[in-house]
């Protein structure tokens, strides 16, 4: 098996195995593509499984696979289709908890990163605000208390309405 170490793609879909995975497939840690689906294979999914840290296609569907899918930095990233048709399966990223197991709660912890920008954001909303709001009144302020400004401004807004008038009838 030593001779296997360096191996990065592995299809043994459709070949009618039976059987266990073995349970030191994780020291295989060049792979990055896995397909055991539509086998007969039974028993667990190794929990060594889940140390393969390169591994970008997972697919383990439609084998008798049964227990919990082993928890770890890879197998809940992988779509619950890499696991359907093996019907005593359980936990993520299956919909399917595991008995016993109360359901999961699915809580991002913030992180202080986001925290930052969270606050970055709401500072810039709030600059937003107080900056339409002080121009708003400015410019409304500006025509109500200056005549020569309501007398321009009044002037442009009938120009502007006899050309959209005039552009409406062509």
């Amino acid at each position: 098996m030593e001779c296997l170490i360096g191996l990065k793609s592995l299809n043994l879909s459709r070949n009618n195995l039976s059987g266990e995975i073995i349970s030191n497939i994780g020291n295989f840690k060049s792979h990055e593509f896995l397909d055991l689906s539509r086998n007969r294979l039974s028993g667990r999914i190794p929990s060594s499984l889940a140390n393969i840290d390169r591994l970008t296609w997972l697919d383990l569907s439609n084998n008798q696979l049964h227990g919990k899918i082993p928890i770890g930095r890879q197998l809940q990233t992988f779509s619950a289709s890499s696991f359907e048709g093996n019907y005593n399966l359980c936990g993520e990223p299956l919909d399917i908890k595991c008995p016993g197991e109360d359901p999961p709660k699915h809580q991002v912890p913030t992180t202080d990163a986001e925290d930052d920008n969270s606050i970055f954001l709401e500072a810039l909303y709030m600059s937003m605000g107080i900056g339409f709001f002080t121009s708003f009144v400015g410019f409304i302020g500006s025509i109500s208390l200056l005549p020569f400004w309501r007398e321009t401004y009044s002037k442009f807004l009938n120009a502007l309405i006899l050309r959209i008038f005039r552009w409406w009838k062509q």
